[in-house]
């Protein structure tokens, strides 16, 4: 590898959702020589998905490029109006709002058959109805408001479980007063639809950054994409590098915390935030199954998330225990720089 390939970092601890997407098309050099040939660099900046985002497309022309933002941009903001909690007339808002949804969009339902098998395998880890947690404590955070009691947790939680979705074709119903967020696997959805935008437009050496990576295939000269890992412990520092040439890496942390006691993933069989990591890294086959393994792992112990990790082929795990400890599955030693 040489020493001067690029390097892309991880988005901030935040998750913020950035936008980057570095790609070059099958005839054109690699990412390298595109920078030293001064090849054009386009640029496209937004907002969605709750922040800001932004695409950076290499090695194309400029009415290429700009075909491809249009392309790209229009789906990811049809996608938005699916998927955002904070788009007030989404598809997901309507759901939670009216307890139940005909018509759903296609992408609504495969996002909820995907959750219902990473629900299955991590046995209830991984759970999109955790939504009222979500509104409890931001709730409850909120100057002057009283700390929560176990009385009140208890009745949150009797709407929490992902028996209360039922799904018949495109008709949602859910039941129980429950409520989704599909936050914890959207972001790898949304990432995989838009690296397929790309490929069926011919970029096949392309890496999709939309908070998690999507790499379609290697750089034009063969070589691995070039992953930086934030330290979890400091925004400030690299913990690592990874080599990807095609396949998903995705990464849940800790980032926003409730008061102190509770941040911004919950484990939803006990309703409070899970205390196992500070930090879960993931490699898979697909950003979606990247994204929400992510999110299931952080709330199993270790033992239970390496269990859950080898039920699934070509992914891997990477974990920052709440001490700065490390430990990593097998697969993960092979992918690392």
């Amino acid at each position: 590898m040489s020493p001067t390939a690029p390097l892309f970092a991880l988005p901030a601890l935040t998750r913020r959702r950035a936008i980057c997407l570095f790609a070059s098309a099958l005839s054109a050099p690699s990412m390298t020589n595109i920078a030293s040939a001064a090849e054009p660099t386009s640029k496209w900046q937004g907002t969605a998905l709750g922040g800001d985002v932004s695409i950076m497309l290499e090695g194309f022309t400029e009415a290429k490029a700009n075909e491809l933002f249009t392309k790209a941009t229009a789906e990811l903001l049809r996608l938005e109006q699916i998927f955002s909690l904070y788009v007030e007339h989404s598809s997901i808002n309507q759901l939670n709002d009216a307890g139940q949804l005909a018509s759903s969009p296609p992408e609504l339902v495969a996002a909820l058959n995907l959750s219902a098998d990473l629900h299955r395998q991590s046995q209830g880890a991984f759970d999109p109805t955790v939504q009222p947690l979500w509104e409890l404590f931001a709730r409850l955070s909120t100057p002057g408001m009283p700390n929560t009691d176990s009385a009140l947790l208890d009745a949150t939680l009797a709407r929490i479980g992902f028996q209360h979705v039922h799904m018949s074709g495109d008709h949602i119903q859910l039941h129980n007063e429950a409520k989704i967020t599909l936050n914890g696997i959207a972001q790898g959805f949304i990432t995989d639809r838009i690296a397929s935008l790309f490929q069926a437009a011919g970029a096949k050496h392309t890496l999709v950054n939309l908070g998690e990576f999507q790499a379609n295939g290697p750089k034009h000269d063969g070589s691995a994409w070039r992953i930086a890992l934030r330290d979890p412990t400091s925004s400030w520092r690299m913990a690592g590098l990874v080599e990807i040439e095609k396949g998903a890496l995705a990464t849940s942390a800790n980032a926003h915390d409730f008061r102190r006691t509770q941040h911004h993933l919950f484990d939803p069989r006990t309703g409070r935030s899970p205390s196992h990591y500070i930090g879960v890294s993931v490699v898979a086959p697909n950003a979606a199954l990247a994204d929400g393994l992510s999110t299931a792992l952080f709330a199993l112990p270790p033992v239970e998330a390496f269990q859950l990790v080898s039920q699934y082929k070509e992914t891997a795990a990477r974990f920052t225990l709440v001490d700065g400890q490390v430990t990593k599955t097998d697969l993960w030693h092979e992918i690392e720089n």
